[in-house]
């Protein structure tokens, strides 16, 4: 087992995290997120780059990249190109314009596309939600924060990823090849992949690590199958703790403390001493079937792996425990 196999860290360089410090060029989006419901912050780093994102539901629409001198603005260009004022000067001023021109966007067939990130209330609206209740709007006696979102642990090449992830892959396939002759489930199951990326990394007060897998209400077949995913990641965060455990403590605690000093979390929040555990989590936003319901447990009933809570959100994104 090599310890520099995989990788976790998304705490800041100091120098990218002064962008958004009182003085720096970026303060104002503290206060322009803040007031503006349904938007979110993202900072992270990888092994070449750090950055400072502003999401609208699960999509970026601004990205700054710390640099050695300074900084650079990156965008997809859908976005771009419906505001370029703000990607060449960045102020709450011209913010506003390019916020009303996606709420106001067509194509060429008249459909607003931009429209599936967030205003569809769908997956990335309720990621919204969960992660500013308990991000930037979270309470000094909440239960949990979420330290991260859309989060991937790292590996040193590709081989490595593949070699880990397959090994992981293949506990689940006989479950996978049975269920696929189960009527409800679809036939070809035994070909469904997982990937690597999970919603939320959050800690709870008793210092729990926990993996939270987020999906729509109305997506019944993501939901029900979601164990096998919420299973791979935690076989993942796992096979990562067995060489880094020391370092990811204290690379979670310290990014918890950067985001308290940053304004993103409540500075209130009394951060755990140390990281005592992991636990497994599945948010539904909005309503689901009851096909959800009977196919879940199906797939619990066939599957031997990690206790998975359940949770929903109201409206304000407060998770809310359920059992299905």
């Amino acid at each position: 087992m090599n310890k520099n196999e995989m990788y976790y860290d998304r705490l800041l360089p100091l120098k990218t995290a002064k962008l958004i410090m009182p003085g720096g060029q970026f303060y104002w989006l503290i206060n322009f997120v803040i007031n503006h419901p349904d938007l979110d912050f993202q900072t992270g780093k990888n092994k070449n780059e750090s950055w400072i994102s502003i999401y609208r539901g699960t999509s970026s629409l601004l990205k700054i990249m710390g640099r050695i001198n300074g900084y650079k603005i990156t965008v997809d260009n859908k976005y771009r190109i419906l505001c370029p004022d703000f990607y060449d000067n960045p102020t709450s001023e011209n913010f506003e314009v390019l916020l009303s021109q996606i709420k106001i966007y067509k194509n060429e067939n008249s459909k607003n596309t931009l429209a599936q990130y967030y205003d569809n209330h769908k997956e990335g609206f309720y990621q919204n939600l969960i992660s500013r209740r308990y991000g930037i709007n979270g309470k000094e006696g909440d239960s949990l924060v979420i330290v991260d979102k859309e989060v991937v642990i790292g590996f040193i090449n590709t081989n490595v990823k593949e070699r880990i992830i397959d090994s992981i892959r293949q506990k689940y396939q006989p479950t996978l090849n049975e269920l696929q002759k189960h009527i409800g489930f679809p036939s070809k199951l035994n070909e469904y992949k997982f990937g690597n990326e999970f919603d939320f990394l959050a800690l709870d007060s008793d210092g729990n690590i926990i993996l939270m897998e987020l999906k729509d209400g109305s997506d019944t077949q993501k939901i029900y199958l979601s164990p096998f995913q919420i299973n791979t990641y935690c076989d993942i965060y796992n096979e990562y703790i067995l060489r880094n455990k020391d370092e990811f403590e204290k690379v979670v605690l310290e990014m918890i403390r950067q985001k308290q000093e940053l304004g993103l979390l409540n500075s209130k929040w009394i951060i755990p001493s140390k990281i005592i555990g992991m636990k497994a989590a599945l948010v539904i936003g909005g309503k689901f079937s009851n096909t959800v319901n009977r196919n879940y447990k199906q797939v619990i009933s066939s599957l031997s792996g990690y206790i998975i809570s359940i949770y929903k959100c109201d409206i304000d994104g407060q998770l809310v425990k359920i059992i299905l």
